[in-house]
């Protein structure tokens, strides 16, 4: 009886032993996930220098331009909506 014991737990140590330095799949494919969807993301992976896909050259000139000289006037933005709601119940 208490050899059959010891041989079941010298089994499950072995055992443990072995699985405990198994490589998981997780392990063999560790990052190449993050790596795809950089690639995905990136226009030119190569490194290549393109032109814009599109723009109008004076426009983005004058942006810059605005960029640089931080005048912080806000061109094109509307004010805020301030929304009234009626018809809620509160103290009358």
């Amino acid at each position: 009886m208490l050899n059959t014991i010891n041989r079941i737990a010298v089994f499950t140590l072995l055992v443990g032993l072995v699985t405990g330095c198994a490589q998981t799949a997780t392990e063999l494919d560790f990052g190449n996930s993050v790596r795809a969807l950089a690639a995905a993301q990136t226009m030119h992976p190569e490194g290549q220098e393109a032109a814009p896909e599109s723009g109008d050259g004076a426009r983005l000139e004058n942006v810059v331009d605005d960029y640089r000289e931080g005048s912080g006037a806000r061109v094109g933005i509307a004010d805020d909506v301030r929304l009234g709601v009626s018809g809620a119940r509160g103290s009358q």
